[in-house]
């Protein structure tokens, strides 16, 4: 698996939430790391360099999995016209993830947001608008939050590129992805969103999730998008799972 740790300005300064309700929470009660359980930050710095970063020079940017394998996604029925992941859902960034989504872990955003914004500015370059994929009513009532969300709205704010959550709406709850096959997948989130053609049509559209396994829910609302008139669907996620069975007919990929 080809790697890189990320050693940027932020770590070596020590990153921290810009001011805000965490960090005034942070002096009155500071917070242990998620993943060390270190007293200071919600993540510290030592587990923040231990994220391995996917080498994108090392990728399809059309699927998302290695460049060399990169015929494959030209064979099958894909939606999105490009998809790339931060991390590999492993170790801290695996932790990170798992707090903002099951475990209230919203200051933890603020930690991602510069870094995750000057990967979007690199690597997508006509974009109109950010979309969060959506969750099911029920879920985000029980967290009270969209995971995504939280990241997607800030970031779209530092670019200057437009956000909305009215893009594309999940029409009808879904069973949890987790522990599905790849098949189990498709068809668990087939037909589960719908796209607003007045906010979306002619529009280059970035599509932000937190973590993609097979890509099945990317695929699904980018066919949403794409067939209520959006020019392109990029996709980008925070991580990637590192060996998945992909849409390809249960191909394993890594």
């Amino acid at each position: 698996m080809e790697t890189k740790k990320l050693f940027p300005e932020a770590i070596q300064n020590g990153i921290k939430p810009s001011l805000s309700i965490w960090r005034i929470l942070d002096l009155v009660l500071p917070p242990f790391c998620c993943h060390c359980s270190k007293l200071g930050n919600e993540i510290c710095r030592e587990c923040l360099s231990e994220i391995e970063i996917i080498d994108q020079n090392r990728v399809c940017s059309k699927c998302g999995h290695k460049a060399e394998r990169s015929h494959i996604c030209n064979k099958y029925e894909l939606y999105f016209d490009q998809i790339r992941s931060w991390g590999y859902y492993t170790g801290p960034l695996r932790t990170v993830i798992q707090k903002l989504k099951y475990q209230r872990g919203i200051g933890l955003s603020e930690y991602f947001v510069p870094v995750l914004k000057n990967f979007i500015y690199r690597w997508y370059k006509e974009i109109d608008l950010v979309v969060p994929v959506p969750i099911g009513k029920k879920r985000e009532h029980q967290r009270g939050y969209n995971q995504s969300a939280l990241l997607a709205k800030p970031i779209s704010k530092k670019l200057t590129i437009q956000y909305s959550t009215l893009a594309i709406e999940r029409i009808r709850e879904t069973a949890s992805q987790v522990g599905l096959t790849a098949d189990e997948r498709k068809e668990n989130i087939k037909g589960a969103f719908r796209a607003r053609e007045t906010v979306i049509k002619n529009k280059h559209v970035l599509l932000f999730d937190d973590i993609t396994t097979t890509g099945s829910t990317l695929n699904e609302c980018a066919k949403a998008l794409k067939l209520a008139g959006a020019l392109s669907v990029s996709c980008f996620t925070i991580a990637k799972a590192i060996s998945t069975k992909i849409l390809f007919n249960g191909m394993e990929a890594e």
